[in-house]
């Protein structure tokens, strides 16, 4: 977790993002654990002055009640910002080398790389830019989505 969470004397992790003046949207795709969600939420609040926004992975191969464990109890991040989200459950995406990723036709991901394609999209697509939620049937679509990592959810 030291390694991605960084420090400001060295500038690494994701301290080496204090010299970008345009970030807006912080993610740390397949990192999540509680140290660097925290962190995140640290990073967007307080070091970026609430200029900035986490965009947070969940743990592989949650439930729907293990999740709602580890954002109450085991990270402790429930209502702790409004600077972050956490997104769950994980997607399913084409496989993009079935020589790297083995032979399912289908992988697994993190989601929050795809949230943020939808956060953008949205940006520019919507008059009110930044002020308008990212969500719904138009606008809300991940686009290259196969499924979804569980079907305790529905993916239609």
């Amino acid at each position: 977790d030291s390694d991605f969470i960084g420090n400001s004397a060295s500038k690494t992790g994701i301290r080496a993002l204090d010299l970008v003046d345009s970030l807006r949207l912080l993610t740390v795709p397949g990192r999540a654990t509680a140290a660097v969600h925290l962190a995140m939420i640290s990073y967007c609040e307080i070091t970026r002055n609430m200029t900035v926004f986490a965009v947070r992975d969940p743990p592989a191969g949650q439930t729907a009640a293990q999740m709602v464990t580890y954002v109450k109890t085991t990270a402790a991040i429930k209502e702790l910002s409004e600077f972050g989200a956490i997104y769950w459950p994980r997607i399913k995406i084409s496989n993009p080398s079935k020589t790297i990723f083995g032979t399912d036709s289908n992988v697994v991901v993190p989601p929050s790389a795809a949230i943020c394609g939808v956060y953008a999209r949205n940006d520019a697509a919507q008059p009110g830019g930044v002020y308008e939620a990212p969500a719904g049937i138009e606008f809300g679509r991940i686009a290259g989505m196969t499924g979804l990592e569980t079907d305790e959810v529905n993916d239609e």
